[in-house]
């Protein structure tokens, strides 16, 4: 049985896809008539000076209908029906109210407002990502960090998107490289860590085989990153797989809001030469467009392996823990460059509609990734995508695509190319209704996802990753109510049914219940299930694992039979496992938020976590607790007229992993993946983010992480781990003046074992400071400075990763 057979046996999904794609058009068309009878308010707040004032709640008083104006100071009440209304404004202690708002029959009234309210920080605490719809984050029914978009902006010139988290609570950041980052929460990190969804502006940008994370081939500069939402534990309830752990949703700025044109040079250690640009302008009243692109050059912090080690000790004969694994091949460069560039053009088609259509490609060569099967170059990579988005005030569609061709990408391990073609194509509509004078707010949706992977090399003739190229797609309807139930209490629930053929069915509940002890202070009761489903590697890798075993003695034991056995270079492989059961996680946790004077954001969050059939990293087929770690790779076989005598004595000649491939030609099954029992995991995360003044702020946060293995093999306990450290915190601090602003991060980390594929050793505690520090000449021009482990704290943050060092860069920014 050939392994994509999995794939091809189930096709339910594809009859799924047309009913949901029906049956969404159905509820977009039904939404757009709704809006041809009614009308509709929308506006924009705003101070004297034209900034945004976001977090203002709106009343659309005589029906109930609350609303929040966004980061943006925008708004909208969709489907008024005519008459004539009035609308009360509140900020904190501020109230207003607006009178003789008159709507019309399909028509739009604009209500835009300058007021001199002052925004305190809480009122800009925002967020979408754990509802779905925009809400204060004290009132969201998750554990979420936002980062500003003026931090963004600050920190922006070191072009690594995963460390503007790195000082928030509960983030596990493992950096490998400069652009190899593992980004966790809630435990059990790994290389090419996958448990936390990504998306930018509702597209995945994973790379579909690995469903990992490409941090160098972002396709923006940071600073076009308008909103960074962490949501933390697990959101499969709204997102789906792959969302065991947490989301992190990024939205990017539009045109219409980031006019003008800004270029910024960044120049450093390393070798930096960072160079980004952005240019958008108004077309005419409703079409606005943007373009942007960036160069990146920079050396590496990475060394080779060729019998040598830069810590540690060098992995050889009976030596395979607490080493670092050998390479046969040497880098080809010594160098990263990055090439992006990306063109968007936005819409405004009235009744509160937006239309986006939007493209580019970033270009990768030089990063050394730490993987599963040792450490990857990759040489040339380009991942272009594409997104269209229809929007208007009760549904959102989506059509994007994401794609990756990699041609090469070298194992230094086998020295063997991997070669890689990837494409995802992703759909998705959602749509929102209130109900019970607003009481009842619901967010249903549908989605869609067609994948298709290809790892064929055509110098070598061969797949190089896959033993056959797959295809799969995947389908989902999932929906939440928030229910105000009574004046402080508010309930959540949401679900999302999962179909796919990869696996069967999956249902994926949440229940979340917010009692507001204040306005500004919280407590929060969630359940919790989720589930992830192996990756393409997990289920169908083929890949050389070191270089191939001249096995052509054992040819005479067959020979004197007349039977050829095709011994001689025989690859030695590592081997997905399509057995392998989805991973499944339930969790409890309970939260605490609160605005305290108007100064202080404090957050609270204890949870347990159960795990089951937790899918491994790489394991060695033979030699653990597990025996056969992959039974569909049982003992060799031998070919049609070879007598069983004979075939013993090759056993018993031949290194006990010899197998078949599922073709029936001679391989070495070197490891596999498998499921193991039971992982019983909990927690607790605080953040203290304190603002004394207007120009002064402090922040930290505490992270503890303790696990068990319940049926525990004897010796499991060096393969399973949850590479994650038990204690970790960070604290900061900041000062603004106009026109200078400073900051300082420092992030501490007890040690911790890590055990990924042929890695295995400790990951000593170590301390790291961040500075960032920005000056502005004038209107235009911006002189800014990000250093990165200021002390110099040479450390590794996973075993097998770089040697970590301090990186200063400087950066000029001019804008017009």
């Amino acid at each position: 049985m050939r392994l994509s057979n999995r794939v091809r046996r189930r096709r339910h999904g594809l009859g799924a896809a047309v009913v949901l794609i029906l049956g969404w058009s159905l509820l977009v068309a039904d939404d757009l008539r709704a809006q041809e009878q009614a009308g509709r308010i929308a506006g924009r707040l705003q101070h004297e000076d034209g900034t945004a004032i976001g977090g203002v709640s709106l009343l659309l008083n005589d029906t109930g209908t609350t609303a929040i104006t966004d980061r943006r100071g925008e708004f909208s009440f969709p489907n008024v029906p005519p008459g004539k209304y009035s609308l009360t404004l509140v900020l904190g202690e501020n109230t207003t109210t607006i009178a003789d708002v008159t709507v019309a029959a399909g028509a739009t009234t604009r209500v835009d407002e300058t007021l001199d309210w002052e925004q305190g920080f809480s009122e800009q605490l925002i967020v979408a990502a754990p509802s779905r719809r925009l809400e204060r984050i004290v009132d969201a029914p998750g554990a979420v960090t936002t980062v500003p978009p003026l931090e963004i902006a600050r920190r922006a010139s070191h072009a690594q998107l995963p460390k503007l988290l790195e000082f928030t609570p509960g983030v596990e950041l493992a950096q490998s490289g400069v652009y190899d980052f593992n980004l966790n929460t809630r435990g059990f990190n790994s290389s090419l860590n996958r448990r936390v969804a990504t998306l930018v502006d509702g597209r995945d940008p994973s790379i579909p085989f690995l469903m990992s994370q490409d941090w160098s081939a972002l396709p923006f500069p940071l600073d076009e990153v308008d909103s960074l939402e962490f949501v933390r534990g697990p959101s499969a309830a709204l997102y789906g797989p792959n969302a065991s752990s947490g989301v992190l949703n990024m939205t990017t700025k539009a045109p219409r809001d980031s006019q003008g044109g800004q270029v910024r040079l960044t120049l450093g250690q390393l070798e930096t030469v960072n160079l980004d640009l952005r240019w958008a302008r108004r077309i005419d009243d409703r079409w606005f467009f943007k373009l942007i692109g960036g160069v990146r050059r920079n050396d590496q912090f990475t060394v080779s392996r060729r019998g040598a080690a830069e810590y540690s000790r060098p992995c050889g004969p009976g030596v395979t823990r607490d080493c670092l694994p050998q390479e046969v091949v040497p880098f080809r460069r010594s160098d990263d460059r990055v090439f992006l560039g990306a063109g968007r053009l936005d819409g405004y088609l009235g009744q509160g509609m937006m239309l986006t259509v939007e493209g580019g490609i970033a270009n990768t060569a030089g990063p050394v990734l730490q993987t599963g099967i040792g450490r990857v170059q990759v040489l040339d990579v380009r991942r272009p995508w594409a997104r269209v988005n229809l929007n208007g005030a009760r549904f959102n569609v989506l059509a994007a695509y994401t794609g990756r061709h990699a041609p090469e990408q070298l194992s230094l391990a086998s020295g063997t190319n991997l070669a890689l073609d990837d494409h995802r194509i992703q759909w998705e509509g959602q749509t929102n209704r209130s109900f019970a004078d607003d009481r009842l707010r619901l967010v249903v949706g549908a989605t869609a996802v067609t994948e298709s992977v290809d790892s064929y090399d055509a110098a070598l003739g061969r797949q190089t990753l896959l033993f056959e190229p797959v295809r799969a797609n995947r389908q989902a309807v999932f929906g939440q109510a928030d229910w105000n139930a009574a004046r402080r209490l508010k309930l959540v629930a949401a679900g999302r049914v999962d179909f796919s053929s990869l696996h069967d069915p999956q249902f994926s509940p949440k229940a979340s219940a917010v009692y507001s002890i204040t306005p500004d202070q919280t407590l929060r009761l969630t359940y919790n299930q989720a589930f992830q489903v192996p990756n393409y590697s997990e289920l169908f890798l083929q890949v050389d694992a070191a270089p191939p075993a001249n096995l052509s003695a054992l040819e005479a034991v067959c020979r004197p039979f007349n039977v050829s056995c095709g011994f001689g270079p025989t690859r030695v492989l590592a081997l997905g496992n399509s057995d392998l059961l989805l991973e499944k996680i339930e969790t409890w946790e309970f939260g605490y938020k609160a605005v305290l004077a108007g100064r202080a954001f404090v957050t609270v969050d204890v949870f347990r976590s159960a795990a089951s059939n937790f899918v491994t990293d790489l394991l060695p087929q033979l030699g653990t607790a597990l025996g056969r770690v992959n039974p569909s790779f049982g003992p060799w076989q031998p070919p049609s007229g070879l007598p069983e005598p004979a075939a013993a004595t090759i056993r018993a000649l031949a290194p006990p992993i010899l197998s078949n491939n599922v073709d029936g030609s001679t391989i070495l099954a070197a490891a596999s993946y498998t499921n193991f029992g039971r992982v019983r995991a909990r927690g607790v995360d605080l953040g203290v983010n304190y603002y004394p003044s207007s120009r002064w702020r402090a922040s930290f946060s505490y992270s503890w992480f303790g696990f068990d293995i319940d049926d525990q093999l004897s010796g499991f306990e060096s393969l399973l781990l949850p590479n994650t450290p038990e204690h970790a915190f960070s604290a900061g601090g900041g000062y603004e003046r106009a026109p200078f602003n400073v900051a300082l991060g420092l992030r501490w980390v007890d040690d911790f074992r890590w055990g990924v594929g042929p890695f295995q050793g400790d990951v000593k505690r170590y301390t790291t400071v961040d500075l960032t520090a920005n000056y502005d000449v004038g209107r235009r021009v911006t002189l800014g400075l990000n250093v990165a482990n200021l002390f110099d704290d040479k450390h590794w943050e996973t075993f097998g990763g770089d040697i970590l060092r301090r990186r200063a860069l400087g950066s000029l920014q001019f804008k017009w």
